[in-house]
């Protein structure tokens, strides 16, 4: 090792809080999302549509999925925080990279990092959350699963396996249908599903502190929503763990003088107050007219 690099990696030990938030995700077990308050939750939206939404996984980056954004200008995405609505503020993204390998036809690697004009300043209400990783997902409870999205409750799932989802889907969309390796499946059951919650993420507790939460899934598709017992598929937040670690290290934020006239906000969107749409512990007032956006084709085709 260079003396370079074992300089750098003791005061990343002395430090080790600071390299945490200004490199990636927040130390496993020192950040946590309560059943209650998502603080890591974010809606991704524009002025004339909602198009999912996100978690905050670094001071300047969001994990969502890719396919809202494949037609968008990254110009017109707003990204917002809502603790309460006296600090409701919005910010502009800078930014988009998305896996290599996604794949329209499949889900496979359906996932984005939104990479924001400015850092977001982390509060008691707003947190990063912690990603699983291959080896940390052991830690974690898979039967007391819990997701959320924009104007809807929190409710528990578990994850399905991959075998048992393949062959609940095998019965709609045939005999050869396969889940990909990127991909993995929760939940189920009428009324119990993530619909047109694109981006959103899945969280489970740790066993040893059920407080404490990480990421193991993006909403990513699903067929028969609300009118079946099929599980909803997700990217599987470990299984790309490494290449989102990798593409923040590529992208660090880097203070610009554009940023600092704006503090990285947006101007708000004209809106009309009375349609509400709960999200958190307060809510976010949507754009007139807003939308949701589809996921993927209902039924997905085969591959």
């Amino acid at each position: 090792m260079s003396p370079f690099r074992s300089l750098l990696s003791i005061l990343c030990l002395i430090l080790a809080y600071s390299c945490a938030q200004a490199w990636n995700f927040a130390l496993e077990g020192t950040q946590s999302d309560s059943r209650e308050n998502f603080s890591s939750l974010v809606a991704i939206w524009t002025c004339s549509q909602t198009l999912g939404g996100g978690s905050l996984i670094s001071n300047h980056v969001v994990l969502t999925a890719w396919k809202p954004f494949e037609d968008r200008n990254v110009s017109e995405i707003r990204v917002s925080f809502n603790p309460s609505m006296e600090s409701f503020k919005e910010y502009g993204v800078k930014s988009i990279v998305r896996h290599p390998n996604f794949s329209r036809t499949s889900g496979a690697y359906n996932l984005a990092l939104l990479f924001l004009k400015k850092p977001v300043k982390f509060t008691t209400e707003i947190q990063p959350i912690t990603l699983a990783t291959l080896t940390s997902v052991r830690n974690l409870d898979l039967t007391q699963c819990i997701a959320k999205g924009s104007g809807m409750g929190t409710f528990p799932m578990q994850i399905v396996p991959t075998a048992t989802c393949q062959q609940d889907f095998r019965r709609w969309l045939g005999a050869s249908f396969e889940v990909d390796g990127s991909l993995m499946c929760a939940g189920g059951g009428v009324g119990r599903n993530m619909c047109e919650q694109d981006g959103y993420p899945l969280v489970c507790p740790l066993v040893r502190d059920p407080s404490k939460f990480q990421q193991v899934g993006i909403v990513n598709w699903h067929i028969h929503c609300g009118q079946d017992a099929l599980p909803d598929v997700y990217t599987n937040v470990a299984k790309v763990h490494d290449w989102i670690n990798q593409q923040i290290r590529l992208n660090p934020y880097v203070d610009e003088p554009s940023a600092k006239e704006d503090n990285g906000e947006l101007p708000l969107c004209p809106m009309n107050m009375e349609e509400m749409e709960p999200f958190g512990p307060g809510a976010v007032p949507l754009p007139v007219g807003w939308q949701p956006t589809n996921t993927f084709p209902s039924p997905l085709p085969l591959i």
